[in-house]
């Protein structure tokens, strides 16, 4: 009996270690400022979704045609990420919420009127 218990438990715990691993491996992902008016920096911020605490990952501007690239947890092979986005004269905003591969690019925009 106890031989037979330790010997679930291995292949249990066995089992599990992939998917732990996936929750937690890291990798980025590129964020882009795709603003109509191609003149118009964003003011941004990134949290990460597949964080306990949602943890802010990027807070800063970012000019047209220059990507940033931004690190995030990956669970079963997905980055999940919340965005807000503000012009820089703030006046427009937008915001969303986006689930992508390793790799994968987030289009920032400010549609809106704030």
């Amino acid at each position: 009996m106890p031989l037979r218990l330790m010997s679930f438990l291995s292949i249990l715990l066995i089992g599990l270690s992939p998917a732990v691993a996936v929750a937690t491996d890291k990798g980025n992902i590129t964020l882009q400022n795709d603003q109509v008016f191609p003149s118009t920096a964003l003011l941004v911020v990134v949290y990460d979704m597949n964080t306990p605490e949602q943890m802010k990952v990027f807070s800063s501007s970012i000019d047209p045609g220059q990507p940033v690239s931004v690190d995030v947890k990956f669970a079963e092979e997905k980055a999940h990420v919340r965005w807000e986005a503000q012009s820089s004269d703030r006046q427009r905003c937008g915001s969303g919420d986006v689930t992508l591969g390793l790799g994968g690019t987030v289009s920032l925009r400010s549609p809106a009127q704030c």
